[in-house]
This record gives C-alpha cells, sequence and structure tokens, in this order.
C-alpha cells in the first residue's frame, strides 16, 4: 500500500485526514513543517505524496514545500496543498512553490480521497514507466558494449581538447594497456 504523509499543526485534522485514507493507505502523520523535514531527511520510509497544510505555527507550508523539494530523496514526492486559504493568490503561490494540486477547508472527504487515490495511481504509472526506461537504458548499454567487444578495431571518442571520453574494452588487443587507463587523459598523454 503506498504511503501518505500528513503535515498539519491540528492533531484533529489530522486525525480526520487518516482516518479518511488508512483504508487504501498506510498514514503517517508529522505535527508541522519541521517534524515533517525530520522524517523526509530520516528517509527510513519515503512517502508516495504528502499532504500539506500552509498555515501551520512553526514553519509555513510553502516553506516546507520549498525545503522539501530541495531534499534529493524527496523532491519527486508530490505535494497536495490542504488549506483554509481559499484566494487566487494562495492557490497560485502554491503552485509555484512546487505543490501539484490544491483541496479546501472544510475538507469533502469523499472529493479528498478521490484526488489522493488519482494522484497516487499517477505515481504508480510514472514509476512504472520510469523502471520500464532504466531497463531498456540498460539493456541499450550492455548491447553497446558487446557490440563493442565484438569488433575488431578499437574504438575510441573524444572530446573536443582532445581527451578521451571512451575507448573500447578490447584495446588490451593492440596495446598493452587497458581501457581504464585512458580516463581523464588527453590523446599527448
Amino acid at each position: 500500500r503506498p504511503i501518505v504523509l500528513l503535515v498539519d499543526d491540528d492533531p484533529a485534522t489530522l486525525h480526520e485526514l487518516g482516518a479518511a485514507l488508512s483504508p487504501f493507505a498506510r498514514v503517517r502523520v508529522a505535527l508541522g513543517g519541521m517534524e515533517a523535514l525530520e522524517l523526509l531527511e530520516a528517509g527510513r520510509e519515503t512517502p508516495d505524496l504528502i499532504l500539506l497544510d500552509i498555515l501551520m505555527a512553526d514553519m509555513d507550508g510553502y516553506e516546507t514545500c520549498r525545503r522539501i523539494r530541495n531534499l534529493p530523496s524527496a523532491r519527486e514526492i508530490p505535494v497536495i496543498f490542504v488549506t483554509s486559504l481559499d484566494s487566487q493568490e494562495s492557490r497560485i503561490k502554491a503552485l509555484e512553490g512546487g505543490a501539484l494540486d490544491f483541496v479546501t477547508k472544510p475538507i469533502q472527504l469523499d472529493f479528498l480521497r478521490r484526488k489522493v487515490f488519482n494522484h497516487l495511481d499517477l505515481q504508480s504509472l510514472r514509476a512504472q514507466a520510469l523502471a520500464l526506461a532504466r531497463r531498456e537504458l540498460r539493456e541499450s548499454a550492455e548491447t553497446r558494449r558487446a557490440l563493442m567487444e565484438a569488433l575488431p578495431d578499437v574504438v575510441m571518442r573524444f572530446d573536443p581538447e582532445g581527451n578521451y571520453l571512451f575507448v573500447s574494452e578490447n584495446v588490451d588487443r593492440v596495446a598493452d594497456v587497458q581501457a581504464g587507463e585512458f580516463a581523464g587523459k588527453s590523446v599527448r598523454e
């Protein structure tokens, strides 16, 4: 089951959201932005989605979201703001700050569940597509490597300054040197 991190400084809101989402997600809670950042930095469980309040005592949601986007391990996690702010300005500021969506309080739980479910579904599809792309890249690299090793000639690539970028592994057939010894060296060397 996906993990949803709820960030709000109101325990009643955390309880309400947790009860609404727990049938289809593992819910984690943070009582404010600082606690959320500590959880994310600890890295024990990376959430699949974050629901984040804007108006919190320790750090507002905008700053929390900005800091989340600066964490390498968390920058890709979708963030939905859940807040009592309902102005066009607050919505724009939330989206510009890295949030994917915006839900206003009082919360319509059926609407929120559907929105969360849809975002989690999209996140899952994105993860599957990324895994497929990585596998295809790995297979493509393995195919290129096998073709290079099968060639009778040595293949070399250089940057514009004449530094080696690539030397095929079969260089040891024509010289008493390994391909790795060319790394970081220029043709003159």
